[in-house]
């Protein structure tokens, strides 16, 4: 056996003359290898002045002092090129694009590909930053959530769920513009179906309330100061739009 099983790197022979050759040769795949990272991907003719020590990630149907190392790992040493084949599991951080890659022996993915399941992230910002507030921030224009088919696995339903601690706590979905509440829907304070809305995000007059026992829908007319958007206190002049057990079939 001539070379180590992983990385290829030179064995030095008992017997073996000059062995400060095979020696800096490995060494020089060492330093190839070690804390991988290349300065671009996808390099397909070898930049005419390369500096020294640079290192790229070979593209696909190279030419000139590329061609034959496709996928390689390309290193600008001694005033020449050294290549190293990636082997399955290599990863390689690209200085142009400051992106992680993972090699699956056959060719190079961005790190995100091997990504199959993320548990317990304390935070995930989509499009802009979460903090302590907002552990899950997002800042898109357009979101799609669809129901797996049955021939997927699923069952083809899609049921999107909400769920608060207890009857007192509060869940709702708040509706804001240039972050200044407008209406808010949902489980506030207790577990009838509340709508609240404002004009301007202090003032908030609550619209209409569901009992959840009886199915009574209560329009409620009052005018309150709330600067938590939370608050559940009341000040009820209901009138009941609709009979215990009948559906609604408009409010407009």
């Amino acid at each position: 056996m001539t070379s180590t099983g992983h990385l290829g790197l030179p064995y030095i022979d008992a017997a073996q003359s000059q062995k400060h050759v095979t020696h800096n040769d490995a060494l020089r795949a060492l330093d190839l290898i070690i804390h991988l990272s290349v300065l671009s991907r996808n390099m397909i003719t070898p930049p005419s002045a390369p500096a020294a020590d640079a290192r790229y990630l070979v593209g696909i149907a190279a030419t000139g002092a590329f061609v034959g190392f496709d996928g390689n790992v390309a290193a600008f040493q001694d005033g020449a090129w050294n290549f190293k084949a990636p082997q399955t599991g290599w990863r390689v951080y690209v200085e142009a694009e400051s992106a992680l890659l993972i090699y699956d022996g056959a060719a190079w993915h961005d790190l995100g590909w091997a990504v199959h399941a993320l548990d317990n992230v304390t935070r995930c910002g989509v499009g802009t930053a979460a903090d302590v507030n907002n552990p899950l921030a997002a800042k898109l224009n357009a979101a799609l959530f669809t129901a797996r088919s049955v021939a997927e696995a699923g069952s083809g339903d899609m049921r999107f769920k909400l769920n608060k601690e207890a009857a007192t706590n509060i869940l709702s979905q708040l509706y804001q513009t240039n972050y200044s509440g407008r209406a808010e829907v949902g489980l506030l304070g207790n577990d009838h179906f509340h709508v609240k809305v404002s004009s301007d995000g202090s003032v908030w007059k609550d619209a209409m309330d569901i009992d959840p026992a009886s199915g009574a829908v209560s329009s409620i007319r009052s005018n309150r100061i709330d600067t938590t958007c939370s608050d559940v206190s009341m000040e009820r002049n209901s009138t009941p739009i609709s009979k215990p057990g009948r559906e609604l079939g408009g409010l407009g």
